[in-house]
């Protein structure tokens, strides 16, 4: 998902050389966010059915297409969905400026 959200900003940036970077950073960053951070939590106790039940009561957290995140603790705190967005979120500015900078040394 990041590789995908990395390449399909580096692709917008290129194909619409007219639009502002800042606009274009801005929804890869809405869009990492929406991506990666989670959407819905659930303890053992409140778990979906369908889902396996985790007997030590630890949190899990699904994001908001459904993916499930890793790394949640008992209180709810999940840290991997922010990391994930968060690393996203650097991609994607990146991918733009670095093809907006090869844009500019080409024209």
């Amino acid at each position: 998902m990041l590789g995908a959200l990395t390449a399909l900003s580096a692709l917008l940036a290129w194909a619409f050389p007219r639009v502002r970077a800042s606009v274009l950073g801005l929804v890869g960053v809405v869009a990492a966010l929406a991506l990666f951070l989670p959407g819905g939590c659930a303890t053992a106790i409140a778990s979906p059915p369908g889902v396996l039940i985790d007997p030590d009561g630890t949190t899990t957290c699904w994001t908001f297409y459904g993916a499930t995140l890793s790394g949640a603790d008992a209180s709810g705190n999940e840290s991997t969905g922010g990391l994930l967005a968060l690393l996203g979120s650097a991609l994607v500015l990146a991918s733009v400026l670095l093809v907006r900078r090869r844009q500019r040394r080409v024209a």
